[in-house]
């Protein structure tokens, strides 16, 4: 939906072209005319994903996440788990660019909320649905798996730059997605990369 690869200071000339795509994106949507949309407030979200699967053993709750420092949570090995709890790396005076009309309608939020506070915050990073003071919410996490690359068996894999913040269904259709940062800093998963997105392939995905 929106890259944060492009919450940082850009050249006025990728400015431009970010606005070009957002203002000519397709018209209409999958809601139909009736349904407006919601708030990201009111938008339904869950974490069936992290309520029904096992989760890193040495951090194994959210807490337990949020309250070690990020470079102990990886680049490392994760056995007997799906995903590990970890929260996005934090940036400082983000700059949203670009923002899909058509993911907004998809996902069920309505006009308008790309410029709020809290989505802004929420897509640079500063700001999750998990609430430390009370530990209440959903908190992000990435997942953990395994494949075949070239060919060869490569081992562990897992969401190397993919930070999922919550799921949320479309309160017109019903519809559920996962919403991800992609970019958003290092996990367990990371091997020997940072965790951020390359310009170019982000650019490319967002078209």
């Amino acid at each position: 939906m929106l890259l944060r690869t492009l919450l940082q200071r850009p050249s006025s000339r990728l400015a431009r072209m970010t606005a070009h795509f957002s203002n000519n994106a397709v018209n209409g949507g999958s809601n139909g005319p009736s349904f407006a949309g919601v708030s990201l407030q009111d938008l339904p979200k869950s974490d069936t994903f992290t309520s029904n699967l096992p989760p890193d053993p040495e951090f194994p709750t959210p807490s337990a996440s949020h309250n070690a420092p990020q470079q102990d949570l990886g680049p490392r090995m994760v056995k007997g788990a799906l995903y590990t709890f970890v929260r996005p790396e934090e940036t400082s005076d983000p700059e949203l660019l670009g923002v899909s009309p058509a993911a907004l309608r998809d996902i069920g939020l309505q006009h308008g909320q790309e410029g709020a506070p809290d989505f802004k915050a929420l897509v640079a990073g500063n700001k999750t649905s998990w609430d430390p003071s009370t530990e209440n919410g959903i908190y992000p996490w990435a997942q953990c798996y395994g494949g075949y690359q070239f060919g060869s068996w490569a081992g562990q894999l897992g969401d190397g730059r993919a930070i999922s913040l919550f799921e949320s269904t479309n309160p017109s259709t019903k519809t559920r997605y996962e919403i991800q940062l992609k970019g958003a800093g290092k996990t367990p998963y990371s091997r020997f990369a940072d965790g951020k997105a390359v310009l170019r392939s982000s650019i490319r995905e967002y078209i």
